[in-house]
């Protein structure tokens, strides 16, 4: 999705929920510039609105107080960050400043690897083969599970995640799970890290103990991209079985 279409998403409910709800027809974003921290970007945009019975005279105050009680007081749009008091309301001209981070204009990476193991999904050969259903009904099962990023922080950036392959685990009645997850950023986003991916990955499951209602998870097996703080024995294991 473009970054005039995600702020199109962004500002279309915020009017459709103001005072002048029942006239307004639509806003067009104009121009991005510099703001004046040279690591914001500023947003120009001219909205419409029909004149009508219930809208006499435009009350710009109004507007203004209204949209910054709906960002609160100027600080997110969604999942932008705002400048506060950067908001400039004239007739209905939008001027307002987004804050990236120290970014702009990095989308950062998009797909990350994780990896991790389920301790009450015994291995079986058939998890290998594509065409059994018992790959097909772990692999549709855990997709779905892992949707559990459309409740996280990341939900605006989340797109889904595609299970690529289980295998067997040393020692261990446990299948192995190798999936990538995407996540779409924006130009004007920050850089998402993989340590961040971790982190909420590990908050929504308890800690990286459950997936969903079925799957149980050997905790502290979750890489992501590589990462993961925590080195278990088996990974020291195979870490040491690589050197010469």
């Amino acid at each position: 999705m473009s970054t005039v279409k995600v702020l199109n998403h962004y500002i279309d409910p915020l009017f459709k929920s103001s005072s002048i709800s029942s006239a307004y027809t639509g806003c067009k974003m104009m121009r991005f510039r510099s703001g004046r921290n040279m690591d914001n970007t500023g947003v120009d945009a001219v909205c419409s609105y029909k004149t009508n019975d219930s809208l006499a005279t435009f009350d710009r105050e109004k507007i203004y107080h209204e949209l910054s009680t709906m960002t609160n007081g100027v600080t997110t749009l969604g999942h932008y960050s705002l400048e506060r008091n950067s908001l400039y309301v004239n007739g209905l001209e939008l001027a307002i400043e987004a804050v990236t981070h120290k970014a702009p204009l990095k989308s950062g990476k998009e797909n990350f690897r994780l990896s991790f193991r389920i301790s009450n999904l015994p291995y079986s050969p058939e998890l290998q083969d594509s065409r059994s259903q018992m790959y097909r009904q772990n692999k549709e099962k855990i997709e779905k599970e892992l949707d559990v990023f459309r409740t996280s922080r990341l939900k605006d950036y989340f797109a889904g995640c595609t299970v690529e392959n289980f295998g067997p685990v040393r020692g261990k009645a446990y299948t192995s799970v190798t999936s990538t997850c995407k996540f779409l950023l924006d130009p004007f986003s920050r850089v998402l890290q993989k340590q961040e991916v971790y982190e909420e990955l590990k908050r929504l499951t308890h800690g990286f103990t459950k997936l969903g209602s079925s799957y149980e998870l050997e905790e502290q097996s979750l890489v992501v991209e590589g990462y993961s703080p925590v080195k278990t024995d088996e990974q020291e294991s195979e870490k040491s079985g690589k050197c010469f």
